[in-house]
């Protein structure tokens, strides 16, 4: 048998997992929707690379080396889930799941990370998922929060075909609507009764079943409705106070982006000062640098003469040859005395006194002038080593007075971004604080809308038993006309006016204070509303003929709105009133609270408005 070598698929990449390995490059940490950290999961950049694009373009983009990543959104079960099955292929890992929230997180990490396969595999999972009495609940909640999500979609809709099937083997729907309601959870609860009316009606046919439960619950679902709109007055007040929070929390990062900026300016001062000083001590050291270059001007002519007087001196000095070796302790001697030169220049200064005394003692004697030449053109050779040292200090401060102007103006701009930033905060702050005012009123007026539709439905219950005994003219005030030929009666009426315009549910339509009865159609139906307004103290009411036999309740709001400028007006008054039967008497009218009072002046003077709604 032939052997083997070992490769890279003989390798079990689960080990890289254990936690006592210390090869990964990269940690993941598991953020939920409040900051708190959930856990972390370590991983390897290029095993990830191979399998996933996003992966490797991000990590691409990072620094070499460990990097941490901060994951928000998924669990940290999912996510861990999924690098198990990256590292070791095991769908075991994927189908033993058993929290649906679970499998909508793979779902989205796969999607996320374009990794090849992973939505498919994801819907076989959930294609195999069973439902039964303890989790169908469960799963229909996860439906509902998810439904509304493209990319959930069709893992939504093999949920519900699942939980249909469920539902089908029950004898009714009621057993698991207690069930619902038994958890307090009026929103899910008013989700899932309106979802198995519809699968139900579409099946089953029930529809005179599902018109009964409905009538039965109306009133229980506008008690639900008032109750999750306190429910989510709460919710409001909770994430107001939230932002208070966080606003604080700002408040106290921009009073230390504060004192930053303020301790930011006083090292620009300082560092103005220094910069100041550096220029004063560059131009002391020029001034220096210019007597320093007329004494080496004066220094060279000396020098020249020096060395006419060398030329005729080395023909003398044959023994200077033989003293070479002294020459170059002297030499080292002289190099000591250098750097004491560089040390100081008044010393250089006294130094150089001592070396004209010298060179006039050299004067008087051969060898101390040949000794003293040897000096000077040793100290020449000295000093110019000294000017390019200074030369080569000063280009060194010159770079860095050019850094210290870069720096400056760096900070400069980042300190202009840093107030454009604390700019734009308080514009959003500011932006913030309008939209929870706005949500606040609005959330105010549909609150009293409400209360007051809930009124509205008891008086329409009581009004609904009424009927017109003795029918007259809306616009003659004729009697002794049969009910049912009252509305071709008023056709023919001269004293009401027919718009030929079609009325529109829920649009605001202007009264014509000029016309005191006058009657509309609405839009795509058989409905007619008449309009009557009476002279003598402008009793506003609408009746309502249908010609064909219906049950439909009409109701009208009726509205006084006065002007404050071209551009806003405000609300007098705001009422709304159930529409009369054909043929009332206009004391009935009034007696049964059909009727509204509208003043003369108003009517003159002001906009008034009516809306027409459907009980």
């Amino acid at each position: 048998m032939k052997s083997k070598m070992i490769n890279i698929k003989d390798f079990d990449f689960h080990d890289l997992l254990d936690s006592t390995s210390n090869l990964h490059d990269v940690e993941f940490k598991i953020i939920d929707e409040n900051f708190q950290e959930l856990g972390t999961v370590r991983s390897h950049k290029f095993l990830l690379s191979l399998l996933s694009p996003v992966l490797k373009k991000m990590f691409s983009s990072r620094e070499e080396g460990s990097i941490v990543v901060e994951i928000t959104g998924p669990s940290f079960i999912s996510f861990q889930t999924l690098i198990q099955f990256l590292y070791t292929g095991d769908e075991s890992v994927i189908t033993d799941i058993s929290s649906i929230d679970d499998l909508f997180d793979l779902y989205y990490l796969g999607d996320k990370y374009e990794l090849r396969g992973a939505r498919n595999l994801i819907k076989e999972v959930v294609s195999s998922f069973k439902i039964n009495q303890e989790n169908w609940i469960h799963v229909l909640k996860g439906i509902k929060k998810y439904e509304n999500t493209f990319l959930f979609e069709d893992l939504c809709n093999i949920l519900q075909d699942q939980v249909q099937g469920y539902l089908k083997g029950c004898p009714s729907s009621d057993e698991y609507l207690d069930d619902i309601q038994e958890s307090d959870d009026t929103d899910f609860y008013s989700w899932v009764k309106n979802w198995i009316q519809k699968w139900r009606r579409s099946d089953t046919g029930l529809q005179e079943a599902d018109r009964k439960y409905s009538q039965e619950s109306e009133l229980k679902d506008l008690k639900i409705l008032i109750q999750n709109m306190k429910y989510q007055h709460e919710e409001l007040i909770q994430t107001t106070q939230q932002k208070d929070k966080r606003i604080e929390e700002l408040e106290l990062k921009h009073e230390e982006l504060i004192q930053t900026t303020q301790q930011k300016t006083k090292r620009i001062e300082e560092l103005e000062l220094k910069q100041e000083e550096l220029i004063q001590t560059t131009q002391q050291n020029d001034k220096r640098i210019e007597e320093l270059e007329l004494k080496q001007e004066e220094l060279i002519q000396t020098t020249q003469q020096k060395d006419k007087r060398i030329e005729e001196l080395e023909l003398k000095h044959e023994e200077l040859i033989q003293t070479t070796q002294q020459k170059t302790k002297r030499i080292e001697e002289l190099e000591l005395k250098q750097e004491e030169l560089i040390q100081t220049t008044q010393q250089n200064d006294k130094r150089i006194e001592e070396l004209k005394l010298k060179q006039e003692e050299l004067i008087q004697t051969t060898q101390q002038k040949d000794k003293r030449i040897e000096e000077l053109e040793l100290k020449h050779e000295e000093l110019i080593q000294t000017t390019e040292q200074k030369d080569k200090r000063i280009e060194e401060l010159e770079l860095k007075h050019e850094e210290l102007i870069q720096t400056t103006q760096q900070k400069d701009k980042r300190i202009e971004e840093l107030e454009l930033y604390q700019n734009d905060l308080q514009h959003d702050l500011q932006t913030k604080d309008r939209k929870i005012q706005n949500l606040e009123s609005q959330h105010e007026e549909f609150i009293k809308n409400t209360e007051q539709k809930l009124r509205m439905m008891k008086e329409i219950k009581g009004k609904a038993d009424f009927k017109v005994v003795y029918p007259v003219c809306l616009g003659c005030s004729g009697s002794n006309i049969p009910l049912e030929n009252m509305f071709e009666h008023m056709k023919s009426c001269k004293f009401i006016e027919f718009d030929e315009s079609h009325l529109k549910l829920n649009t605001e339509v202007m009264v014509n204070a000029d016309y005191h009865n006058i009657a509309y159609k609405l839009e795509e139906s058989r409905d007619w509303f008449i309009i009557k307004i009476r002279n003598d103290n402008k009793v506003f009411y609408i009746m309502h003929h249908s010609e064909e036999e219906t049950k439909n309740v009409f109701y009208y709001n009726i509205k006084y709105y006065s002007w404050k400028n071209v551009d806003d007006k405000d609300i007098i008054k705001s009422v709304t009133v159930r529409c009369a039967p054909m043929g009332i008497l206009p004391k009935d009218a009034v007696h049964n609270n059909f009727t509204t009072n509208i003043p003369i002046k108003v009517l003159l003077e002001e906009d008034v408005k009516f809306t027409m709604y459907k009980a």
